[in-house]
């Protein structure tokens, strides 16, 4: 403030430039530079997205204080719902981390707090890795994980439970869908950031914070994991099988349906059923490259995504959700409310959660008969 100094930091370096100071020293170690006065006060303080007062050590490196001021509650709408390896329902809202989970036995609500306070964005998707919920968000395919067996702990000073693995990366910016390979590598698919094109297929190691892009020119709309360390991407009109190990695609068929929503079902081979429009499609994949069509069923509403239940999927989409009963392929209409975002749709002991606005909603399964 008040000179023509341009400061950058990277990591311990810090860059510098002024345009009338010549003989400045472009480059020197973080610890070696003691910014000015005014600086060093604009650089103390900083208010995060969920209103937290964080104060910073002289040269912005950690946050050393952290303070909630009183302000009013305020509603958001919900963006994604995922089951946790408890059986309870989680979830987040848009553009912020903080993360609820619903106890259906209890009909307890319980907001836990923020899954990253140093972080911004709102979760897409989730899945479990051992006894932990991995929680993938916007911005930059950030990636958590939370041991609901633990206790909570989450400050910007420490990120102990929920924690931090790493970062998908620019090619995976928003992670659409995510999975844990039998390696116990985290797996996404998501569209890129700004600034870039087309989409990705990401890996990240939990154990080392690694992770590597690959980029696809379109966005997927889910990645499951298959026996062997493969997954398999669902690419609209195609389904393509990864290798986990190689980082590579081993093979790719085309499909009749533009897929929109794709769970695994028991049983071996590896077997799938997605939704395209009105139309499921039960199918066994009994090695890569190789699609057998069981069943395909139209049914009385178009889908923008489906779940498991105990004797079939449910799908959902703007109509509303209707029931497929496998393997016979016999449709029933459950309700018209429509499906809001197709992140926010989970199917758990035959109850339906998904969001209207900032409200979660449960949809009971009726027995047949």
């Amino acid at each position: 403030p008040g000179t023509d100094t341009i400061v950058a930091r990277s990591g311990d370096d810090l860059y510098q430039w002024n345009p009338r100071q010549p003989d400045l020293p472009p480059h020197l170690p973080l610890d070696a530079w003691t910014p000015d006065p005014q600086l060093a006060k604009d650089l103390r303080y900083q208010i995060n997205s969920e209103g937290e007062v964080w104060t910073y050590d002289l040269r912005r490196t950690r946050v050393v204080e952290s303070r909630r001021l009183d302000h009013p509650p305020v509603e958001r709408a919900l963006m994604a719902l995922g089951v946790g390896p408890d059986g309870l329902i989680y979830g987040g809202a848009y553009q912020s981390y903080q993360l609820f989970r619903y106890d259906p036995r209890r009909d307890e609500l319980t907001t836990l707090g923020s899954y990253d306070p140093t972080w911004s964005g709102e979760p897409y998707s989730f899945t479990t890795r051992g006894p932990e919920l991995i929680i993938a968000s916007y911005t930059n395919g950030h990636v958590a994980a939370y041991d609901p067996s633990k206790p909570w702990h989450c400050t910007a000073m420490e990120r102990l439970n929920p924690r931090v693995l790493g970062f998908f990366g620019q090619q995976v910016y928003r992670p659409y869908s995510v999975a844990a390979a039998t390696d116990e590598r985290i797996w996404a698919v998501g569209p890129a950031g700004w600034g870039s094109t087309g989409a990705g297929v990401a890996w990240l190691d939990p154990a080392t914070g690694t992770s590597h892009s690959t980029r696809l020119e379109r966005t997927p709309s889910d990645i499951l994991p298959l026996p062997g360390n493969q997954l398999l991407i669902c690419d609209w009109d195609r389904l393509v099988w990864w290798d986990g190990t190689a980082d590579r695609e081993l093979a790719a068929a085309k499909v009749d349906v533009g897929i929109q929503g794709a769970v695994l079902l028991p049983g071996a081979p590896p077997r799938i059923a997605y939704v395209g429009g009105p139309v499921v499609v039960v199918a066994s994949l009994p090695q890569p490259g190789q699609v057998k069509v069981e069943l395909t069923s139209q049914g009385p509403i178009p889908g923008q995504h489906l779940q498991r239940y105990s004797r079939g999927v449910v799908i959902g989409g703007p109509q509303g959700f209707a029931t497929c009963r496998l393997p016979e392929g016999t449709w029933r209409q459950l309700a018209n409310v429509p499906l809001g975002l197709r992140y926010a749709f989970v199917c758990h002991d035959d109850v339906v959660y998904f969001h209207r606005g900032s409200a979660l909603m449960a949809l009971a399964i009726p027995p047949e008969g």
